[in-house]
């Protein structure tokens, strides 16, 4: 069983979270939209936004990780939740749990209570 913690990301990340993206997008959308219309969504998307929105581009993103993998990230910009993905594999498991638990999730401090262990 596999520790899962949510934390503030860093530039680093950002290659990890544009693919998640494009992986939770193309999987776990592909009912709602077509083909074209989701690579048309995904085709612009850069490690290199993820990494400006989170150092200049004013929004608060973090990573919920499980096993020291990028499972979830969620975006925050003007205390708005902007984005919310998983990755498709763990959907269904605590890895979505892990974000809508975290009460705090503005708080980059926030105790250890947003830390989620897979029941």
């Amino acid at each position: 069983m596999h520790r899962c913690i949510v934390r503030r990301a860093v530039p680093e990340d950002a290659v990890a979270i544009c693919d998640l993206h494009k992986a939770s997008v193309r999987s776990l959308c592909a009912g709602a939209y077509s083909p074209e219309q989701i690579e048309a969504w995904l085709a612009p998307r850069r490690a290199d936004d993820y990494r400006k929105a989170m150092t200049v581009g004013g929004e608060m993103m973090f990573v919920g990780e499980c096993a020291r993998r990028i499972v979830g990230f969620a975006s925050i910009k003007a205390s708005m939740l902007t984005g919310l993905y998983v990755d498709p594999d763990m959907a269904a498991a605590p890895a979505g749990f892990c974000f809508t638990r975290r009460k705090r999730m503005r708080d980059a401090t926030a105790p250890p209570s947003s830390r989620c262990k897979p029941r």
